[in-house]
C-alpha cells in the first residue's frame, strides 16, 4: 500500500503536454532524392608513381621467394616435431623455424602498408595512379594473407 501511494501521486500530475508530436510527418515520409555523382576525368599514370610501386612490388616478389624458401625449411622442422613432447629438442628447433618464418613474413607486410600510404601523396590523386594503387595493394594483401594462413597451418601441425 505504501508504494501504490507514490505512484498514484505521480500519475495523477500527468497532464497535456503542449510539445510537438514525434510522429513521422508527411515531408519525412517522401523519399529523398541524391544527386547525381560528380564525373571524374581520367587521368594518366604517373610514371614515377608507376616506377616506386614496381620497385615495392618486386622487392615484396623477393621476400616472397625467401618466406617460400624458409617455409620449406620449417615444414622439414615441424615435420621432423610431430608428436615430440613440448620442450623437446625438436619441438624448440620447429619453434625457432616458426619464429624465423614470421619474420620473414615482416616485408611483405610492411611493403603492402608503404603502398597503401602512397594513397596520402598528392601526387597519387589521379585515377589511374589510385587504380594502380589499389590493385597493388589487393595482391599484396593477398600474399600478406597466404603467409599469414601458411603459418597459422604450421602452428597449427605444431600443437
Amino acid at each position: 500500500m505504501l508504494l501504490v501511494a507514490p505512484i498514484a501521486l505521480v500519475t495523477a500530475c500527468h497532464g497535456t503536454v503542449g510539445a510537438p508530436s514525434l510522429a513521422l510527418r508527411p515531408v519525412e515520409a517522401q523519399p529523398v532524392e541524391l544527386p547525381a555523382p560528380a564525373s571524374e576525368t581520367e587521368t594518366p599514370l604517373d610514371p614515377t608513381l608507376a616506377g616506386r610501386v614496381e620497385a615495392l612490388v618486386a622487392t615484396a616478389e623477393d621476400s616472397q621467394r625467401a618466406f617460400d624458401a624458409r617455409r620449406a625449411t620449417t615444414e622439414k622442422a615441424v615435420a621432423a616435431a610431430r608428436g615430440a613432447p613440448a620442450g623437446s629438442e625438436a619441438w624448440t628447433v620447429a619453434q625457432q623455424e616458426l619464429s624465423a618464418l614470421v619474420v620473414a613474413r615482416g616485408p611483405v607486410h610492411d611493403i603492402n602498408a608503404q603502398v597503401d600510404a602512397l594513397r596520402q601523396e598528392p601526387g597519387a590523386a589521379g585515377t589511374a595512379n589510385r587504380a594502380l594503387i589499389d590493385a597493388t595493394v589487393k595482391q599484396l594483401a593477398a600474399m600478406d594473407a597466404a603467409q599469414a594462413a601458411a603459418i597459422e597451418a604450421l602452428q597449427r601441425r605444431l600443437r
